[in-house]
Formats: structure tokens, C-alpha cells, sequence
């Protein structure tokens, strides 16, 4: 039999759901926020789909931090480059003012720029479009739970807009500490201070890049500009493996739940076996 309330099945011959307690002949209710539906009785969640978008999602941010780490390395390399590139392509843009010929120097290092830059293309397209599915799934699925100021799609819009990323990050860490407080799990506290400094270099980082550009992008100002960059990516780093934290503790406690509804669900068979018996 399939539950009206809840919509999961159950023996025919129990007299009410194994999973929510509701009756036969209950109505079908709307659908509600987990937190709002289980606030009372958190061991009665199963949801063994929700389950496996959690431990899906796990696999993803394991993906973006991967990426992520390369994505540094491929910064690194690029400020090296563009520190050994600057001085030739500087000189050559001067003396165009003045009507020097291009040297063959220029070439070489506007050739090395523009191929390291054609290079990292993919590996920085790859990194964007990991985080933005990431992103998408964590508030997909924190919405089964409880409301969240953005939408998947809004958050994927937003994830890479300076300041508005900081309102995605704990917007979504607070909705899973609520969620891990409400059903009893293991709620970590929000990381104000990484939270704090991720809205700092959200703000520093353009910053350095507009002065970077005024000046010509000179050596010292590229290395700001890069530096503030890695800052940024390293804050984002600790803020998805926060996120992350949160969704293996709501994956454990689902996890769990559903071995204990198993548990009992077996023991309730054993029991209307044995009561079968006796009648016959």
C-alpha cells in the first residue's frame, strides 16, 4: 500500500504507514518543508532520493576542490608568465608611441601570453561550470529542508558576482545549520569569520584589479591583483568544503534513519508472521 500522506509504501495488512504513522484512510496532504514536517519526530525522515542527491553532491564538491586546487596552480603560473612577459610587450607598446618597430622579443612574449592564456581556457571553464552545478544541487537540495533566499538558478546567476556570493554562501550555510539543529544532527557553527573575510576580498579584489589597470598593469599591481585573486579562490575553497560538512551530516542522519526504518520495518513483518501463525 502507498501512503496518502507521505506517498512511500507499507504491508497492506498494517493497520497505518511504517513511516509517517498515518492511517489508511488518511488525506493526502500538501507538500511541506522537511524541517516544518519532522521538527517533532526527526528519525521518521526517509527520503532515499534526497539521500542520494546529499551523497551525489559530496562528489561534486570533491570535483570542485580539485579543480579548484589546479585553478591556483594555473594563477600561479599565469602571474609568472605575465611578470616575465610585461617588461617586452610594455616596451614594445611604448616605443609604438614613438614609432619604433616592434621587436622580435615583443612577438615572442605576446605569443607565450596569448598561448598560456588559450591554455588555461578550458581547465578555467571546466572550474566555472563545476562550481555552478555544485552550487545548483546544494540549494536544490537544502530547499527540501527549508526556505532559502535563492533559487538553484539564482544562485548559479549570482556565484561568481563579487559581494552577491557572500549573501549565496550564508544564506546556504545558515539554512543547513537550521536544518542540522531542527533534526537533531550535528550542527556546526557558521564560520563567521571566514564568512567576514570572503566579503573583505569581495570587495578588495576588484579593487586591486581596476588599480592594476590604471597603472598599466604594472608588475607590482599584477601581483596584487593575483594575489587578491588566489585569496579569493582559497576563502571560496573553505566556505564549499563548510557546505560540504553540512551535507555529509544530512546524509548520515538520513542514512541512518533509513537503516533504523528498515530495522523496525523487518521486525514489524517478523511480528505480523508470528501473530499469523498463532491464528492459524
Amino acid at each position: 500500500m502507498i501512503c496518502k500522506k507521505c506517498g512511500r509504501e507499507y504491508e497492506d495488512d498494517m493497520p497505518k504507514c511504517l513511516w509517517c504513522d498515518a492511517p489508511k484512510d488518511c488525506e493526502p496532504t500538501p507538500t511541506e518543508l522537511y524541517c516544518d514536517s519532522y521538527k517533532d519526530s526527526p528519525e521518521k525522515l526517509v527520503d532515499p532520493k534526497l539521500e542520494k542527491s546529499l551523497l551525489d553532491n559530496l562528489y561534486r564538491g570533491k570535483s570542485v576542490i580539485s579543480w579548484t586546487k589546479f585553478t591556483i596552480v594555473l594563477n600561479i603560473l599565469l602571474l609568472l608568465v605575465e611578470i616575465k612577459t610585461f617588461e617586452p610587450i610594455n616596451a614594445g607598446i611604448e616605443g609604438q608611441k614613438i614609432n619604433i618597430p616592434l621587436s622580435n622579443e615583443f612577438f615572442l612574449a605576446g605569443f607565450i601570453l596569448i598561448g598560456f592564456l588559450l591554455f588555461i581556457a578550458i581547465p578555467t571553464c571546466v572550474y566555472t561550470w563545476k562550481n555552478w552545478v555544485w552550487i545548483y544541487h546544494a540549494q536544490k537540495t537544502q530547499g527540501s529542508f527549508t526556505e532559502t533566499f535563492f533559487a538553484p538558478w539564482g544562485a548559479i546567476l549570482c556565484y561568481f558576482i563579487p559581494v552577491v556570493n557572500y549573501f549565496i554562501f550564508k544564506d546556504l550555510l545558515k539554512s543547513q545549520n537550521k536544518t542540522l539543529t531542527i533534526l537533531s544532527g550535528n550542527a556546526k557553527p557558521i564560520p563567521s569569520k571566514m564568512l567576514n573575510g570572503y566579503l573583505a576580498i569581495n570587495i578588495i579584489m576588484p579593487i586591486c584589479n581596476f588599480v592594476s589597470f590604471y597603472n598599466n598593469n604594472e608588475v607590482t599591481y599584477l601581483l596584487l591583483g593575483a594575489i587578491s585573486w588566489i585569496i579569493f579562490i582559497i576563502c571560496n575553497l573553505k566556505l564549499i568544503k563548510a557546505a560540504m560538512n553540512n551535507e555529509r551530516e544530512l546524509h548520515t542522519l538520513l542514512y541512518n534513519n533509513e537503516v533504523n526504518h528498515k530495522a523496525e520495518e523487518l521486525i514489524a513483518q517478523r511480528d505480523v508472521e508470528n501473530q499469523n501463525a498463532d491464528l492459524a
